[in-house]
């Protein structure tokens, strides 16, 4: 192959990439500037079938000819266009799971096997098609950015599930454990370095488990919590080599099975947690390569129609996207939305089932998608009130369900003090400054002091400081110390 000669000044600032027989290397991490001097120089013969390409990564790969296939391990998913190409030795050992049944028959299966357990399997499928079709999702300007996060007690059924409807792919290893499977007992940078070489495929980090050993516990947890977060967070992660800086983001998804709920407000918002309840017994052998077999048939669809289902995929949640941080976890059950549209207009498409049936489909992928950002919600309020970062709705929660005890008067609650934690008097409340502390420990799950409940208080402007910048309180003749709020600060009738 005849190359433009290249300048002595320049040779040592390239880093040239490993060249194999026959074929130049695709997909590989070398500098950009190198894959378009070789781009250029080789088009002409790919064009021509002179040379063939490898691929030395799994996911979407886009060829010199413009179009895309997926490399599926063992094997690329669609007509690479006439060019040769070949398969990196690691690839070889991955396959994607496929029973080669007919593409109708099996969709009908696989939607009425899902139907047993929708609240849970729905959310789950289109989180593994999220993180089948990151490229895409993120070429419409949507990358993964959050985690699936499947929560439920020893048994329930977590990792066989997560196995059976979210890893396609199996490799040769003497474990026999899916492609993609890694336990969470690993040393936070061995982790991070697995989930570096993966690449639209879901990946399960297992076992956030309780265990008889605390320190293991919170090491696991810990983490979790940092994988989270390099995994859905938009920065990426540093790697600086010499002069070379490279900002990396994880191009894969994660799917977490734990006992424990994500440590954080901040984590919660970056998870869509799914709680398994009961046992998953409807199970059986074979839903592992009835899914791998849907998933295969699904990426060659999308691989056949990839502009067009990729300018589809943005204009659809464009139409619904939330740009405030407050509804990020909206943002994320809109986008599991449109890629269980995407299976099902599939569907429709190999007529595997009516747009009636169709449409009863998405009616309990609704369900299913409520049901789950209600729970998630629900969650986010509980941290909320465990970190006591709204004091004053938690005292008006109490108000009303009766955990303060308000004397409707300064004189009925004198006459009765040992039954009240304060009294009504005109447009004020006045409450114990003991009863808040220990209202404040009964949500938090800790000891609160009374100085401590007077800085929260303060923090948020409910009360004033006085002189001394402590809370001020009212301390009257045979009075305890209490707390003045307006009422109109609690929200109180």
């Amino acid at each position: 192959m005849n190359l433009d000669p290249i300048p002595a000044e320049d040779i040592e600032t390239l880093k040239f990439i490993k060249i194999y027989t026959g074929f130049c290397c695709f997909g590989s991490t070398a500098e950009r500037k190198v894959h378009d001097f070789i781009q250029r120089q080789i088009a002409e013969q790919l064009e021509t079938c002179e040379l063939g390409i490898i691929f030395t990564r799994m996911g979407w790969a886009r060829l010199l000819n413009g179009s895309r296939v997926y490399v599926a391990g063992g094997r690329v998913i669609d007509n690479p266009g006439g060019i040769k190409y070949a398969l990196a030795p690691e690839l070889l050992k991955v396959h994607l799971l496929d029973g080669k049944i007919p593409t109708a028959r099996l969709l009908q299966e696989f939607f009425a096997c899902i139907k047993v357990c929708f609240l849970i399997l729905i959310p789950l499928i289109a989180y593994a098609i999220k993180s089948l079709l990151n490229t895409p999702f993120a070429e419409a300007g949507y990358p993964l950015r959050f985690v699936l996060h499947l929560l439920g007690e020893q048994g329930v059924g977590k990792t066989t599930t997560a196995m059976k409807f979210a890893l396609p792919f199996d490799i040769e290893e003497p474990m026999k454990m899916p492609f993609g499977f890694v336990d969470a007992g690993g040393t936070p940078a061995a982790l991070r370095r697995f989930f570096d070489s993966m690449r639209d495929v879901p990946a399960l980090l297992d076992d956030i488990a309780k265990t008889s050993d605390p320190k293991e516990d919170r090491q696991r947890q810990s983490t979790a919590s940092q994988l989270i977060r390099y995994v859905a967070n938009a920065a990426g992660r540093q790697l600086v080599s010499g002069k070379h800086v490279e900002f990396i983001n994880a191009k894969c998804g994660m799917i977490v099975t734990a006992e424990h709920k994500p440590q954080s407000e901040s984590d919660t918002t970056r998870c869509v947690t799914l709680v398994l309840l009961d046992q998953m017994g409807s199970l059986s052998q074979n839903n592992r390569e009835l899914t791998a077999s849907v998933l295969s048939s699904f990426i060659k669809h999308f691989a056949d129609n990839y502009n067009n289902l990729t300018a589809g995929i943005k204009a659809f949640l464009d139409r619904k996207s939330v740009y405030e941080e407050s509804l990020r976890q909206q943002q994320h059950f809109n986008e599991l939305e449109c890629c269980f549209c995407l299976l099902l207009d599939f569907t429709v498409a190999e007529q595997a089932l009516t747009r009636k049936e169709a449409k009863e489909l998405r009616k309990l992928a609704n369900e299913s998608f409520n049901v789950s950002y209600r729970r998630n919600c629900e969650m986010l309020r509980d941290m909320d009130r465990v970190s006591l970062n709204h004091p004053g709705e938690i005292i008006r929660e109490a108000i009303e369900n009766g955990a303060l005890e308000i004397a409707k008067s300064l004189k009925k609650f004198k006459k009765d003090a040992d039954e009240y934690d304060g009294f009504r008097d005109d447009n004020l409340v006045m409450i114990r400054q003991s009863s808040i502390a220990r209202l404040f420990s009964e949500v938090s799950n800790r000891s609160v002091s009374t100085i401590e409940a007077g800085k929260i208080l303060r923090g948020c402007g409910l009360v004033a400081e006085n002189g001394e910048k402590k809370t001020a309180a009212h301390k009257a003749k045979d009075m305890p110390r209490m707390v003045k709020f307006d009422k109109k600060s609690l929200n109180c009738s």
